[in-house]
């Protein structure tokens, strides 16, 4: 309901002198059953949503206490953790690999040569740690491999 259809709607009082007046008592009387009925469709919402929320926030909470986050008893799905990477260790054999620059994607490097510590792409030197944070595969998968999740 607007304003114009409320005021429409409050009762009037015959002035006497062929005029209708608004009493006062009756207009507030119904602008405050009105703000009232607003007011309580707007709880009711608010309800809701602080309810999803207190949901969505113990969810995560239980998660979050959890040794291992991907399985709970109480739910009926499986949360799969985002796969985690870490650079390459100097046992992994690395030449011959083709890498990409993260910034600069067109430009491909060859990996030519290692030692303990780094790599060289082509003739540039680069260690396995830069490596890991600013090349990628030429698929777009990290340089690096995946970590070992202790059981």
């Amino acid at each position: 309901m607007t304003a114009k259809e409320l005021v429409e709607d409050i009762r009037r009082v015959d002035a006497g002198d062929g005029g209708w007046r608004l009493t006062f008592d009756d207009a507030a009387h119904e602008i405050e059953e009105y703000s009232y009925a607003k007011n309580e469709e707007l709880c009711k919402i608010m309800d809701k949503y602080e309810n999803a929320l207190s949901e969505c926030t113990k969810a995560l909470n239980v998660i979050e206490s959890l040794e291992d986050p991907e399985w709970h008893p109480e739910y009926e799905y499986r949360i799969k953790p985002a796969p985690k990477y870490v650079s390459f260790e100097p046992s992994d054999i690395l030449i011959g690999k083709h890498v990409r620059s993260k910034t600069s994607p067109d430009i491909i490097h060859v990996i030519t040569s290692q030692n303990n510590d780094s790599v060289y792409l082509g003739g540039r030197l680069c260690s396995r740690w830069e490596l890991f944070i600013e090349y990628e595969f030429l698929d777009g998968s990290p340089c690096g491999k995946l970590k070992e999740e202790k059981k």
